[in-house]
């Protein structure tokens, strides 16, 4: 149920949209003549608000907090104590799109999926998980994960310690999938080998998100950020676009409203996880 709901009404719910409806309600108020007067304010104000998204750095403000909340591990520390397991969250590519051209159908988050051959080539030793079903509300015939290891294949690399889970929808899914494929894994050995960390890899504006949906389940994880979307020169630059500064700002509401949702509906436990 929360799948369908988070599907029905997030989307209403992103700063682009709720700008537009509230566009439509303005010209409907001034088309009344009684409201005429709240109506021109109203647009007013929006208009405002577009300008401001074009013109001020204010979707990189909404969205550098989220990717900074976690910082990338330390890579020597790592190679002294390789990893345990690694759990990639889905979201690279397209499932659907690919089966529909015959393409890789690879998105902005295909980061995601570079780090985990880097880190499988890296690593050889180490067990991989990807989680990715299909985010679609009723056609869940395409999987990422499917996808993912066919891709895999073609490229020529070892998918032997690459387990593809296939059937969560959404991040909540991803832990719970995560949790049990941990708990079916091999103890680890009580060599240093056995005791290196266990890495989350998925998108950093993303990451406190899914951090805190493996530290509900109680896993322990190192984040692995990939995939930014901001540099440290975004704070004060302006995007001069209007596509671009409504496409930050959506992925920024939309990350800020799961980690809301996601809190009031138990799947973490602090409104905004931190390391």
């Amino acid at each position: 149920m929360f799948f369908g709901l988070s599907k029905l009404l997030g989307p209403l719910l992103l700063p682009s949209h709720l700008i537009l409806l509230g566009l439509v309600g303005c010209c409907g108020l001034m088309i009344a003549r009684r409201s005429r007067r709240a109506g021109q304010i109203g647009a007013a104000l929006l208009t405002g608000l577009l300008a401001a998204v074009v013109l001020t750095p204010v979707a990189a403000w909404t969205l550098a907090p989220l990717e900074q909340r976690f910082p990338s591990p330390d890579a020597e520390r790592l190679d002294r104590l390789p990893p345990r397991a690694i759990i990639v969250l889905g979201g690279a590519s397209d499932a659907r799109l690919a089966r529909e051209r015959g393409d890789d159908a690879l998105g902005p988050a295909a980061d995601r999926l570079t780090a985990m051959i880097a880190l499988a080539r890296r690593y050889p030793e180490t067990a991989i998980l990807y989680s990715g079903g299909s985010g679609r509300l009723a056609d869940q015939r395409d999987r990422e994960a499917d996808h993912v290891m066919r891709l895999l294949v073609r490229l020529g690399l070892p998918i032997d310690r690459v387990t593809a889970e296939r059937d969560a929808r959404n991040t909540a899914e991803n832990g719970r999938a995560a949790a049990a494929w941990l708990a079916g894994l091999a103890p680890p050995a009580t060599g240093a080998e056995g005791r290196g960390p266990i890495l989350l890899v998925t998108s950093a504006f993303h990451m406190p998100r899914a951090v805190g949906v493996m530290h509900a389940l109680g896993i322990t994880v190192t984040a692995y950020p990939v995939d930014y979307r901001t540099s440290p020169q975004d704070k004060g630059r302006a995007p001069l676009h209007l596509a671009e500064g409504l496409a930050m700002l959506d992925l920024a509401g939309r990350e800020w409203l799961g980690l809301a949702a996601y809190r009031l509906a138990g799947h973490t436990n602090a409104w905004f996880p931190a390391p």
